[in-house]
């Protein structure tokens, strides 16, 4: 990072300090992994001056809906009035239940990383493939991962009245990263980039990342941070004024 970048990421973080308009970001992890693995995110945008919650659950022991009441409790107890929000993988999902099924405050603008906003075909394999171990290996909520109608994704709603930007992991060809499953199409090795779509979504981002790895990449952190500030992931220049006229200016 150059000095002049440097400088001004340090103006924006004291920029935010002293107007305190940003509201709190809410971390909220996948399926099968502890919440330490969103620390590494939430230690990068802190270092943006965001303040940042990491929220708690276990997808093994409790379902999808249960571990979206155990999110809205805590965002409850938190005692925000709105808030932001950055999910990976089923992390989105849950979002998108516990906002559309339980009491939770307003959400301004969300980051999904890597959600299978559609549901997902390799929940789908896998439970075929491995009968009743699959839910015994990955709990109940992974079922519920399947795409309509085997799983409850459908269900879940849409984000209305946020502002959503998705984050999609993939190689940028046919092929995808390398996986062993056979999923089709660019995906990054669990998820597909055409399942992370989610209708009425602002922003879409493609990286060059698996799955795994989004959340400890400082692109991811970059990307995210950008679009909590503008609501798109590539904001456009100011526009500068010259002769009466105005001009996109270049960095």
């Amino acid at each position: 990072m150059s000095k002049i970048a440097k400088l001004r990421q340090m103006l924006m973080k004291e920029k935010r300090r002293a107007e305190g308009d940003a509201p709190p970001v809410v971390l909220i992890h996948g399926l099968s992994v502890p919440a330490l693995v969103m620390e590494p995110l939430a230690f990068r945008l802190r270092r943006y001056g965001r303040r940042t919650h990491v929220i708690r659950f276990n997808t093994w022991t409790n379902d999808l809906p249960e571990c979206a009441l155990i999110v809205s409790r805590a965002v409850e107890e938190l005692g925000l009035e709105r808030f932001d929000a950055v999910c990976h993988s089923m992390g989105g999902i849950i979002l998108r239940w516990a906002m559309n099924h339980c009491e939770m405050p307003r959400l301004r603008r969300a980051v999904m990383i890597g959600t299978p906003n559609s549901g997902s075909w390799l929940a789908d394999h896998l439970d075929q493939k491995m009968g009743k171990a699959f839910p015994w290996v990955y709990g109940e909520a992974a079922l519920q991962l399947r795409p309509s109608p085997r799983g409850i994704v459908h269900h879940a709603g849409l984000l209305k009245g946020a502002e959503v930007g998705v984050i999609a992991g993939g190689s940028g060809t046919p092929e995808g990263k390398r996986n062993w499953f056979g999923i089709e199409g660019d995906n990054d090795g669990v998820v597909a980039v055409e399942e992370t779509i989610l209708p009425g979504m602002r922003d879409f981002v493609l990286l060059n990342s698996n799955h795994s790895k989004l959340t400890f990449s400082s692109q991811t952190a970059h990307m995210a941070n950008l679009f909590l500030d503008h609501g798109v992931f590539r904001p456009r220049p100011p526009k500068e004024k010259s002769n009466g006229h105005e001009s996109d200016s270049e960095d």
